[in-house]
């Protein structure tokens, strides 16, 4: 018989999440400084195209750092799940609860860094590597930990009931 993994919650790393968020107001107000420097110069007009795609960028950056700030004030809405039947996703107000036998695979995007957890139907589920002390290859390896164990009992013979 497959040894159960113990139930297991992971929690979203705030400092981590406040450090990022920070970053991102930070870079923001750099852009913005730059685009000061770059109307202060009075530019020809298609140095105003590099002011507005700066704006835009900035403001990218900005709705970033809001972001993060709501995933700190609400840290308590954020976590990972994840137990012998079932794998569930909280961020905020997405939620996502999936067995074990609807994961076809679990694989690291490196692109977007996040897990990916590929479904035998339905769109992937992706998860960010949000989670103290897991980097995207930990994270990906424990879900797929899971996975495996769940798969296993799911194919372990059954004891003939004995009456």
């Amino acid at each position: 018989m497959t040894d159960a993994l113990p139930d297991r919650t992971l929690r979203i790393d705030v400092s981590a999440e406040r450090s990022v968020g920070v970053l991102r107001l930070v870079a923001a107000a750099i852009v913005l400084a730059g685009v000061v420097a770059i109307v202060a110069t009075r530019p020809a007009p298609l140095g105003y195209l590099v002011v507005a795609l700066c704006l835009l960028v900035a403001a990218l950056f900005a709705r970033a750092f809001v972001l993060s700030v709501r995933r700190t004030k609400n840290a308590g809405g954020y976590f990972l799940r994840l137990t012998e039947k079932s794998l569930e996703l909280s961020e905020d107000t997405r939620q996502i609860a999936v067995d074990w036998e609807q994961i076809r695979s679990v694989n690291v995007n490196q692109d977007r860094l996040v897990v990916e957890l590929a479904r035998h139907s339905g769109q992937p589920i992706q998860i960010e590597p949000r989670y103290p002390n897991l980097g995207i290859d930990e994270l990906a390896s424990m879900i797929e930990a899971y996975r495996i164990r769940a798969e296993a009992r799911a194919t372990e013979p059954r004891p003939a009931n004995q009456g």
